[in-house]
């Protein structure tokens, strides 16, 4: 009967929040269903891959592939088609890109600061060296001053030797000095060759995203209305119109063998429940397509099996090629007679595929007396219609090369 308010039934992952409750089959994951006060439905539901809709005052069901969501304050229903779910999940792709892009070109400043800091280290610590090596060289040659003075000496001399001593203390400290300074050199050259083999690594990895960045060639007119994609030349916003769902109006419609071509109107994305209208009488339907001409009976005649009669008629034939299986083919010496004008006289042979059986009968007479009617068996060799040519008996008192006009209905 008739309701006062709306009811409204409520999904949310695959449970029913709502206080009234549906009976229904299938799957349901999340949605809305409302029952207005003019008897109209109002839905929009999806089992997590597909989604279906149908707004008010609409008898059309609408579906695809994604999720439908909705706002339980106001009702609003917002789908999210399978392009829009492609579209986050190329937008999470790209932002992951520019966030690995940033890390590395970060990674890669960053370790060749490093680089030139442990550069610099050495550099000052070889600088540190060298003065060691020359305050030792200038001390191993005091040292080798006094050792002549005490050599030439006639007598001991403490003072000279004790000189001596300690000038070889100070020869041991630059030593050792200089030893912990090369170690240094060491451990810091080591340091520096793990430091550029990671740098390395790393302008490797960033010259490779790059690379694959600039092999994207997709341009505004390849994106969906609205989205973006990353490009070599950075963020490009889509121009491409977003069809999904959308009905759209074709009136060019050609023939191609026994297909009909139908030319899509306009560019843009085309979804599966998506549609083309086309006008019905531009199609070739019925006996729409009719083929005319003449033919000329055969230099010579046939014994044609004749079912109505279990007899044999020997009888001229016609040949001719087909662009596809027709419904009828009429033949007759007048050629008004196709167009429906029957004078005492007329003749008409009539071929209709049906089964194995071609059925042809011819009109004599007045208007309103007909003759014989024949049943010719199409055997497949003698007689028969294919998707491309035929062979039919004539009308038995048609001799051989007589005119013949025909109509083929396709």
């Amino acid at each position: 009967g008739d309701i006062s308010d709306n009811v409204i039934f409520d999904f949310e992952e695959g449970i029913q929040t709502s206080i009234n409750k549906l009976s229904y089959k299938g799957k349901v994951y999340n949605g809305k269903l409302i029952l207005t006060t003019d008897s109209d439905v109002i839905t929009c539901i999806d089992d997590g891959k597909y989604y279906a809709y149908k707004e008010k005052n609409s008898d059309e069901i609408v579906s695809g592939i994604g999720t439908c969501l909705y706002d339980g304050t106001t009702g609003d229903f917002t789908i999210e088609s399978d392009i829009d779910v492609i579209q986050k999940e190329c937008d999470s792709d790209k932002q992951e890109l520019q966030d690995r892009i940033e890390e590395l070109t970060d990674n890669v400043n960053s370790l060749q600061i490093t680089i030139n800091e442990k550069e610099y280290e050495i550099s000052n610590l070889n600088s540190t060296i060298e003065g060691l090596n020359n305050e030792l060289d200038t001390i191993r040659g005091e040292k080798e001053d006094l050792q002549n003075q005490l050599a030439n000496s006639n007598t001991s001399n403490s003072e000279l030797q004790e000189k001596i001593n300690e000038l070889n203390g100070k020869i041991a400290t630059l030593e050792s000095s200089i030893e912990a300074k090369n170690n240094e050199i060491t451990v810091l050259n080591g340091e520096k060759a793990d430091l550029q083999t990671a740098l390395d690594n790393k302008t490797a990895e960033l010259a490779t995203l790059n690379e694959n960045l600039g092999k994207i060639t997709a341009t505004a007119s390849d994106v969906l209305s609205g989205k973006t994609i990353l490009t070599s030349s950075g963020l490009v916003t889509g121009s491409m119109t977003n069809k999904s769902g959308a009905t759209v109006s074709a009136t060019t419609v050609t023939e191609s063998g026994t297909n009909a071509l139908i030319t899509i109107p306009s560019n843009g994305y085309y979804s599966t429940s998506s549609k083309i209208s086309v006008p019905i009488n531009t199609l070739n339907v019925g006996l729409k397509d009719v083929v005319t001409g003449t033919l000329t009976t055969a230099p010579t005649k046939m014994n044609f099996y004749v079912t109505y009669n279990s007899a044999t008629l020997n009888c001229a034939y016609v040949t001719g090629t087909l662009k596809r299986k027709p419904k009828l083919i009429l033949f007759s010496t007048l050629e008004k007679v196709l167009d429906g004008e029957v004078t005492d006289g007329s003749n008409l042979v009539i071929a209709i595929p049906d089964g194995s059986i071609m059925e042809v009968g011819y009109i004599s007479g007045t208007t309103s007396s007909v003759g014989n009617t024949s049943m010719i068996k199409l055997d497949g060799t003698q007689a028969y219609i294919t998707d491309t040519n035929f062979r039919i008996a004539s009308y038995h008192k048609w001799d051989v090369n007589t005119t013949v006009y025909y109509k083929i209905f396709y």
